[in-house]
């Protein structure tokens, strides 16, 4: 399988947490699947993005650095521009590649920095 990235391509790595919300769910149902709150219940993925290819999906058993990281390394090209949040997972990923991250908590875009591709993709993934 060809990594993504190289020639100056753009690459957005995030993670998101899989399954049915509990609003949406018959009394029955929720009781019998929903245990606790958050993400508890939830299965975990990792999503890679070339902005203008292809998106690459895994699952993973938490959103830990060897987890993530190693996804990478992976699927992306050494030295391609690597985009992120501000998660401490991904620390460390400036060695191999031109990693930049936006957090959050402050905004979502710093010019080229964002994972809004990847946002989007989850979003539609998720829609019922």
């Amino acid at each position: 399988m060809l990594k993504l990235g190289g020639s100056g391509k753009e690459i957005e790595a995030d993670e998101s947490f899989i399954g049915g919300a509990a609003r949406f769910m018959h009394r029955e149902r929720k009781k019998r699947m929903i245990t606790a709150t958050g993400v508890k219940d939830k299965a975990a993925a990792f999503g890679i993005l070339e902005r203008g290819g292809e998106v690459r999906v895994f699952a993973v058993p938490n959103r830990r650095k060897k987890a993530l990281q190693g996804h990478i390394v992976n699927n992306v090209q050494q030295g391609s521009p690597v985009y992120t949040d501000a998660l401490m997972s991904y620390a460390g990923l400036n060695g191999m590649f031109q990693h930049d991250t936006v957090d959050h908590a402050e905004k979502y875009v710093h010019g080229r920095v964002h994972t809004n591709g990847l946002e989007n993709f989850w979003s539609l993934l998720k829609r019922d």
